[in-house]
């Protein structure tokens, strides 16, 4: 009555129906209002919700940074560390990055950085995600992130032009890796500068020397 009109939605629970409801008043002290049934579009958006949620508990009982992408590049769903980590482990889409739901501060950073003219060749997830979907296989990378290294994937799932991204923190495991190597060298370098001969076999079979 106030001469401004309304839009709210309505559900009718004697119906069992939803309702967008525009109401206004085109003459003085009487107002009119006309209902438009948007049952099934909210039922739709009611089962989205729903099916999202069940994802996102689904992904949270992976222990590793987890996401479900669409062709599209719509994050349907993310679990926890996904959106602690940043949404794209591995790298984002600069193009595409307005659509993402969770962008970390790390992922802003490298965004301004390219911006300014960085030569660095951009690592896509999103891209790699597309690559997955097209051959139908997983895609299996191990890439450096700041101080940690991680064993990254892009798997397509049974529902059509949506793929699982998640990425395993191996920062421990290739800190072991690099130190039994650098003990090997080490060791090859005492075996090099002795003034005997050293010789490592297995019955018989020689395995190694100096």
């Amino acid at each position: 009555l106030t001469g401004e009109s309304i839009k709210f939605e309505l559900y009718s629970n004697s119906l069992d129906r939803w309702y967008s409801v525009i109401a206004f008043s085109d003459q003085h002290l009487y107002f009119s209002t006309i209902f438009l049934d948007i049952t099934e579009a909210k039922k739709s958006v009611i089962e989205l919700q729903r099916a999202n949620s069940l994802n996102e508990a689904l992904l949270d009982s992976i222990p590793h940074p987890a996401l479900m992408v669409h062709k599209d590049r719509r994050v349907i769903a993310a679990n926890k560390l996904a959106k602690e980590a940043g949404t794209i482990v591995g790298g984002v889409c600069w193009r595409d990055l307005g659509q993402c739901l969770y962008i970390s501060v790390e992922d802003k950073e490298r965004i301004d950085t390219y911006k300014a003219g960085s030569d660095k060749t951009v690592s896509c997830s999103f891209c790699r995600g597309d690559h997955a979907l097209q051959i139908n296989n997983c895609v299996n990378i191990k890439e450096q992130l700041g101080d940690k290294f991680w064993d990254i994937y892009w798997v397509p799932t049974q529902e059509k032009d949506v793929y699982l991204h998640y990425a395993i923190d191996i920062t421990e495991q290739k800190k072991t890796e690099d130190n039994l190597i650098e003990s090997e060298l080490r060791f090859r370098q005492l075996a090099e500068a002795s003034f005997e001969g050293i010789c490592i076999h297995n019955q018989g079979v020689i395995l190694d020397c100096n």
